[in-house]
């Protein structure tokens, strides 16, 4: 469907994600797996508690950085995931503090072992963190069919004649050969 919408509007410029942004996708969803892996570890045998904190700040940069720049990107198909992504891991920052807090307390709250409330920010971390990995997936994928569709259409275009106006590492923007022989202007 988003294979044909692009090819169907000759006029219009499609401007697909740079490389640097797929392979961020890329690098963001392995990282965001590492997490969940560092997670079952503290959650299940009790180990790698600080590798998953500090691995956490890691994890939150390479998210908010790969949601703001593909919301960035213009694209409409990009930003209703890049939105749900920013959320989500600020939803799930929360959830670890509050697991933190019910787990080992602070200041002056004292952690009840097996509380509701400790089982309750425990699980919905997890679930959230499972939310987080599925978001990425989604924002990667969609990065990673965007660029496929760029190597398509540059394909097609290289056999049908339209011309292609790309910088190096920049994004691809597809033009008929009718635009183009307007002046070039979308």
């Amino acid at each position: 469907m988003l294979f044909r919408s692009i090819e169907r509007s000759s006029t219009e410029s499609a401007n697909l994600p740079a490389t640097v942004v797929a392979w961020m996708a890329a690098a963001t969803w392995v990282v965001v797996y590492t997490q969940y892996v560092l997670g079952g570890l503290v959650r299940h045998q009790g180990q790698a508690l600080i590798e998953h904190l500090l691995f956490a700040f890691v994890a939150g940069l390479c998210v908010i950085v790969l949601g703001v720049t593909a919301a960035a990107s213009g694209h409409s198909w990009l930003r209703g995931p890049s939105l749900l992504v920013g959320v989500i891991m600020l939803v799930q920052l929360a959830l670890g503090a509050g697991a933190w807090i019910t787990k080992y307390g602070f200041n002056d709250r004292v952690a009840v072992v097996g509380s509701t409330e400790q089982v309750a920010f425990r699980t919905l971390h997890t679930l959230n963190g499972m939310a987080l990995f599925a978001s990425v997936t989604v924002l990667s994928v969609r990065i990673l069919r965007l660029r496929w569709v760029a190597r398509v259409l540059q394909r097609q275009s290289d056999s049908a004649g339209t011309a292609m106006l790309r910088e190096p590492d920049s994004p691809l923007v597809v033009r008929s050969p009718a635009v183009l022989s307007k002046g070039g202007a979308a």
